[in-house]
């Protein structure tokens, strides 16, 4: 009975495993799993995936082979590589080639032709660069840049010619150091060297030009005190929202001047009466503000031609003590005798290191 009972034990696992097989061949045997669906008869609704999903994993029978065969699109006929969506035949023109010219017969005149263009030297012309005329370019400073570009500097004197030869390097040079001179040397903006040379597109684009060549602009407070310097931003006359008495006064010997305060006004009356020649705001003088750490640019508010003296007029709220001592330490390198006339009453270099500031200033010291 022992024995029976072995076998029959045997027997059932042997049908199972001939019977799971058996499952797994036929759903291996579909393309899709509609085929599959269809063969069990169940329908591909919620509750009939999870019955062939079971039935599937009974016999670890993987259903994603189904998504890869519907995505199979063969194999190359040359190289045997899998195609791709879009492919047909071949997996690349190289052996669409291949196959196409394996059927090809090719006639005595053709071979000819082949076995000469193999055995000739092939040669290569060598092309010349436009901008250098060289083979090889020796600087890709200047080779870099477009022939428009180089045209936008025929108003400076370039010399057109030169593109397409190795003179290019010194007329391209010498139109740097040109720019270079004009621009820090003799402190032109832009603006200015524009009008100089008559260059009949926007100055800006001179601009762009000093990028090309590497030429690093000045900082916009450099270029307001470059300003001051030249004279181009003028005395601020009619500056509407000035916080102090201002306006315009005939001196004694009938020149036209503008004061800022009534102690600028007090002063200049008080040389009128004393018929004293005077000038008003008539230098700019560039000094480093020990403060703010930075060149600053200093108008003197008064200059006695006679004497050569600089007058800094100031009330208790204007006066900067350190600012007026930056001022004069440059007036004084530059030959002048400055004066502080400080509430009406005069101070010479020496005495503002005695003075004392108030408490709130006004203004930033100009």
């Amino acid at each position: 009975m022992v024995r029976i009972g072995f076998f029959s034990h045997v027997l059932v696992f042997m049908l199972k495993h001939v019977m799971e097989n058996k499952t797994y061949e036929i759903l291996n045997g579909f393309k899709t799993k509609k085929e599959a669906y269809n063969y069990f008869n169940i329908t591909p609704n919620s509750v009939g995936i999870l019955k062939l999903k079971k039935i599937a994993n009974s016999v670890n029978f993987d259903l994603n082979i189904y998504a890869k065969r519907r995505s199979f699109k063969g194999n190359c006929i040359v190289c045997d590589k899998i195609l791709e969506k879009k492919q047909k035949k071949f997996c690349s023109h190289s052996c669409s080639a291949t196959h196409g010219n394996s059927n090809r017969t090719l006639t005595l005149e053709t071979k000819q032709k082949i076995s000469k263009s193999l055995t000739k030297e092939r040669v290569i012309k060598k092309r010349k660069c436009k901008i250098c005329g060289q083979e090889t370019c020796i600087n890709l400073e200047i080779c870099n840049h477009t022939l428009k570009w180089f045209e936008n500097l025929t108003p400076f004197g370039f010399n057109i010619n030169v593109l397409g030869n190795d003179d290019i390097y010194l007329e391209y040079f010498r139109i740097k150091e040109l720019l270079l001179k004009e621009y820090f040397d003799n402190m032109l903006s832009p603006y200015d060297i524009s009008i100089k040379y008559n260059y009949n597109k926007s100055f800006e684009n001179i601009l762009h030009i000093f990028k090309s060549f590497g030429i690093k602009t000045r900082k916009t407070s450099d270029s307001v005190i470059n300003s001051y310097l030249q004279g181009k931003l003028g005395n601020g006359c009619n500056s509407g929202n000035y916080q102090f008495k201002h306006g315009w006064h005939n001196t004694w010997d009938n020149k036209k001047i503008y004061y800022r305060s009534s102690y600028e006004l007090n002063f200049a009356k008080d040389l009128d009466s004393k018929k004293i020649k005077y000038d008003v705001e008539c230098f700019r003088i560039k000094y480093w503000d020990k403060q703010k750490r930075k060149y600053r640019v200093a108008i003197p508010d008064f200059h006695i031609p006679d004497s050569n003296n600089l007058y800094e007029i100031k009330s208790k709220i204007t006066f900067n003590k350190q600012n007026i001592i930056d001022k004069f330490d440059e007036y004084i390198k530059l030959g002048f005798t400055p004066i502080l006339v400080l509430d009406n009453i005069e101070y010479e270099y020496n005495d503002i290191f005695r003075l004392m500031e108030n408490e709130f200033i006004l203004g930033n010291g100009n």
